[in-house]
């Protein structure tokens, strides 16, 4: 009895390692340069698609190149891949990947093409006023005797001047 339980087990055991060993963990990696100069390119958007670009389900997960270029999309089935990179300045990049599963990790070097941005015209226009405003500030009497006075009688100018904006000439 006790015989049995162990087989049972160590089937159990088995066919939980068999399964796990089906599932793959693959990783899409690379550096983004551009194809004149080889610099790094920072800050490129990479999507990953599955099967196709055309439908937006097909997204499954992007990320962005570091300050040396490079890239890494972990934890990948087998399964047919479109990688798009997209850049400011630059042409949009798609390429096909195609896993299946023999290897870990697929290192995939980017180069990018420079293209020219063309925007339409911006015009700025403004109007001139010749109208000088003049800022106004209404004193209450009852403003003028809660402010403080050095020699018992409140001076209006030395009170204006106490005001926030005011300045003495």
């Amino acid at each position: 009895m006790l015989c049995k339980s162990k087989y049972v087990i160590l089937l159990s055991v088995l066919l939980c390692s068999l399964t796990f060993a089906q599932k793959a963990s693959i990783t899409i990696s690379g550096f983004v340069t551009d194809i004149e100069t080889g610099e790094s390119l920072i800050g490129t958007n990479l999507l990953l698609y599955k099967d196709t670009i055309s439908t937006p389900s097909g997204f499954i997960r992007g990320t962005a190149s570091n300050r040396y270029g490079f890239f890494a999309i972990p934890n990948l089935d087998r399964a047919v891949y479109f990688l798009v990179a997209r850049n400011i300045g630059y042409k949009t990049l798609t390429t096909r990947i195609e896993i299946d599963g023999i290897q870990n990790t697929v290192q995939l070097n980017l180069q990018m093409q420079k293209e020219d941005i063309q925007l339409e015209e911006v015009i700025v226009s403004q109007k001139r006023t010749d109208e000088v405003k003049i800022s106004t500030v209404e004193v209450s009497p009852e403003f003028l005797t809660k402010l403080p006075s050095l020699s018992g009688e409140t001076d209006l100018f030395k009170s204006l001047q106490l005001l926030p904006g005011v300045s003495a000439a």
